[in-house]
C-alpha cells in the first residue's frame, strides 16, 4: 500500500519528503521541515485512522532497525535532522511507525521488506525485442513482395 499526502501549513518552510513504514504499509508524505512531529502524526492519522497519541515515530539510521531514534511530538522535524538536504525528493528520509496495542503498550517496530523477486536481465529483454523486430521485418518484407507481385499482375491485366 503506498499513499502520497501533501501537508499544508501556514509558516512555509523548505519542503521535505518522507517515507513512513510500518509492517507492510508504506506512506509517502511531503511536508515542510519546520512542521512539528505532532502535525506529522496528524497527517498519518488522516490516512491510517490512528490517533497521534497512539503513534510512535522513529528516524531509521539503516535498514536493519537496530539504530533508530524516537521523535518527540513537540520537536520540529528540522530539529530531528529532517531537512531539505537530508530528506529530498530524490532520497526521502525513512521513518518507522509503531502503534499502541490494545493492552496499552506499543508494538515493536516492524517493517516488512519489499519484495525481492528477481528482475529479468535487461539485456535479455532487449535481445528478445531485437529478435522479434527481425522476425517482423522478415514477414513485412515477404508481405511487401507478395503485395508487389499482386500489383504487377493487376497492372498487366488492366493494360491488356
Amino acid at each position: 500500500m503506498g499513499i502520497l499526502v501533501t501537508g499544508i501549513v501556514e509558516n512555509m518552510g523548505k519542503d521535505i519528503y518522507l517515507i513512513i513504514r510500518r509492517q507492510k504499509v508504506t506512506l509517502y508524505l511531503d511536508t515542510q521541515e519546520n512542521v512539528r512531529v505532532l502535525e506529522l502524526k496528524k497527517m498519518i492519522e488522516a490516512i491510517l485512522k490512528v490517533q497521534p497519541e497512539d503513534q510512535q515515530l522513529f528516524v531509521l539510521a539503516n535498514d536493519l532497525l537496530d539504530e533508530c531514534k524516537e521523535l518527540s511530538d513537540s520537536t520540529a522535524l528540522f530539529d530531528c535532522g529532517l531537512t531539505s538536504a537530508t530528506a529530498n525528493i530524490m532520497q526521502p528520509a525513512v521513518l518507522g511507525l509503531a502503534v499502541r496495542k490494545e493492552d496499552g503498550s506499543f508494538e515493536s517496530l516492524e517493517i516488512t521488506s519489499y519484495s525481492e523477486s528477481e528482475w529479468p536481465n535487461v539485456s535479455e529483454i532487449f535481445s528478445q525485442e531485437e529478435k522479434n523486430d527481425a522476425i517482423c521485418e522478415k514477414y513485412q518484407k515477404k508481405y511487401d513482395d507478395v503485395n508487389d507481385a499482386k500489383n504487377d499482375i493487376l497492372s498487366k491485366a488492366t493494360h491488356k
